[in-house]
């Protein structure tokens, strides 16, 4: 999907639909320049449903949109219930509103938001629709309850127009331009990005920080490993002696690994188990950095926990194995 930023009217929006004529264009949709997906767009208003009290302390709050018909459509987000907007619900029809699923969720619980009004000021607004959460804010905020209005009956001086294709959207760029020039040649058209871009643009600042993170951890994880040998190898040679005499005595190989490997692994589930503790504490933090995946993952503690457990049998199994291969007689007159 592609985005392509206008100066226009609701007049002239409603000729901008002549985009979906193109070439494997299949749906297009208008909203006001500023309010794009992942950019934090829409107005905070405060509103009260009518009958209910409108003294300024009794007043709800929601982020304001407009929209066109087929907006929804474009961004593949289905109506739930109700309807969406039409060509119909222009200026001087019945003011009509569609509300997402967090306000029907929160302000309308227990009760279908369709066919209530809205009051914002002296204006009465039926909702007509209640649509799917839209991400407008980016990926990582909660969704907002947000309304929103037909293009056709606000007024915009400037369009976003968003449309979707089945060919590369790249190769429509001059058409959709020409088509828009077609309407009024002074507009200026500008901004035309995939919604592919706009979805980085949106997460770029969460990527670094989590690009350092996982740095930080690979460093972390090496140096562990490293102290782990480390102290795995003292060990070893600290107990050549004993080695010696266990394998004079008939001890094979694999229990002298055993005897070795078992103390470090040992202090390495309890460091896991720590950790895992210390992370389950740690949540509320790291949920400002996620999105699309729960800071308590199961899979993922559980991944990492067997990384940590194989790198610590490694660093355990290496100075351990060549414990095991001295020659007894040897380790028997080490002082």
């Amino acid at each position: 999907m592609r985005t392509v930023t206008s100066q226009s009217s609701p007049v002239s929006g409603r000729r901008v639909i002549g985009v979906g004529a193109l070439p494997g264009v299949q749906s297009v949709g208008m909203s006001a320049s500023n309010q794009t997906p992942f950019s934090g767009s829409g107005a905070t208003q405060r509103f009260a449903f009518l009958g209910e009290s409108t003294a300024p302390g009794d007043l709800r709050r929601a982020q304001f949109q407009v929209a066109s018909p087929d907006y929804f459509a474009t961004l593949s987000s289905p109506i739930l219930s109700g309807r969406g907007f039409t060509q119909a619900d222009i200026a001087g029809a019945e003011p009509v509103a569609v509300v997402n699923e967090t306000l029907a969720r929160t302000q309308s619980p227990g009760r279908d938001p369709v066919g209530r009004s809205l009051a914002l000021g002296r204006q009465s607004v039926r909702i007509v629709g209640v649509v799917a959460d839209i991400h407008d804010d980016g990926l990582d905020v909660a969704v907002s309850p947000r309304v929103y209005f037909p293009l056709f009956q606000r007024s915009n001086n400037a369009l976003t127009v968003f449309y979707r294709s089945s060919t590369d959207p790249a190769s429509l760029n001059t058409s959709v331009e020409r088509t828009i020039h077609e309407i009024d040649p002074t507009l200026p058209v500008f901004g035309q990005r995939t919604m592919e871009d706009l979805l980085a643009d949106s997460t770029v600042r969460r990527k670094i920080v989590l690009s350092l993170m996982s740095a930080f951890a690979a460093v972390a994880l090496l140096l562990a490993a490293i102290g782990t040998y480390g102290v795995m190898s003292v060990a070893a040679s600290q107990r050549v002696r004993e080695i010696g005499i266990r394998m004079a005595l008939g001890a094979q190989r694999r229990d002298i690994l055993r005897l070795m490997v078992r103390p470090g692994l040992g202090l390495a589930a309890a460091g896991v188990l720590a950790g895992i503790m210390g992370a389950l504490l740690l949540t509320r933090l790291m949920s400002a950095v996620l999105f699309a995946v729960a800071p308590t993952d199961a899979v993922t503690y559980a991944a990492v926990s067997m990384l940590l457990i194989v790198v610590a049998l490694a660093a355990c199994y290496v100075p351990a194995r060549r414990a095991t291969k001295q020659d007894p007689l040897i380790a028997l007159r080490t002082d």
